[in-house]
């Protein structure tokens, strides 16, 4: 992720590069197609939002909202323990995101503190949606990923 100011309105944005070559290789095209279309149409306000993307003959460029108050992961590093009603207020931000995907039957699968940012305003924004996954009519989701780290024993 790379931190970019636009020329003409000198806003500030973040900006994630992807390498053409690495999406090939790794099969990726039906991911980077699905996390564009969430980021575009996800217009959710705990959700991050894509402003637009453009591309050259070796990278595509997603330019985003940015986020500047860090990672989720970083905040809990540092407050290991949060009043309840802290974390409720949290909970009930990510749940609505969450909430707001399976009503257009999209998954995020790949929940975790890394991707959920934290605005300078303190609400939480999800992000990273490179693993989501649209299901179709009763269409399940048979695959394995996301993070270990994060992924249930009885998964594993």
């Amino acid at each position: 992720m790379y931190l970019v100011k636009k020329d003409d309105d000198k806003k500030l944005y973040a900006m994630k590069v992807i390498r053409k070559d690495v999406i090939l290789e790794e099969d990726m095209l039906k991911n980077i197609i699905e996390e564009k279309g969430i980021l575009n149409d996800g217009n959710h306000p705990f959700m991050v939002h894509m402003n637009f993307m453009f591309q050259n003959d070796v990278r595509l460029f997603f330019v985003m909202d940015l986020v500047e108050g860090g990672e989720l992961w970083d905040h809990l590093r540092e407050q290991t323990r949060y009043p309840e009603s802290q974390a409720r207020f949290y909970v009930t931000q990510l749940s609505m995101a969450i909430g707001f995907l399976h009503s257009k039957n999209l998954l995020h699968r790949d929940i975790k503190p890394e991707n959920i940012l934290m605005g300078s305003d303190g609400y939480l924004l999800l992000t990273d949606f490179g693993m989501a996954k649209e299901l179709k009519g009763d269409e399940t989701a048979n695959s394995f990923v996301g993070t270990l780290d994060y992924i249930a024993y009885e998964i594993m």
